[in-house]
């Protein structure tokens, strides 16, 4: 279950980052429009998932002692 999880998350990430699959760098909103993305949008976008990486990896002390 565990790996499914962080194959998951590292699927998210590739493709969020990935210039050729998200050319624009959008996310959908609540109200499904797209917004185009700041720079700090992404950070806290691959933060998060990175956090979450390191939890399924019992790593969480990386970004704990920050």
């Amino acid at each position: 279950m565990q790996n499914d999880k962080l194959r998951d998350d590292l699927e998210t990430l590739l493709a969020y980052n990935d210039f050729q699959l998200n050319p624009n760098l959008t996310y959908r909103l609540d109200n499904g429009s797209l917004k185009q993305c700041t720079v700090k949008d992404v950070q806290q976008f691959n933060y998060e998932l990175l956090a979450s990486i390191a939890d399924e990896l019992g790593m969480s002390d990386l970004y704990l002692n920050n």
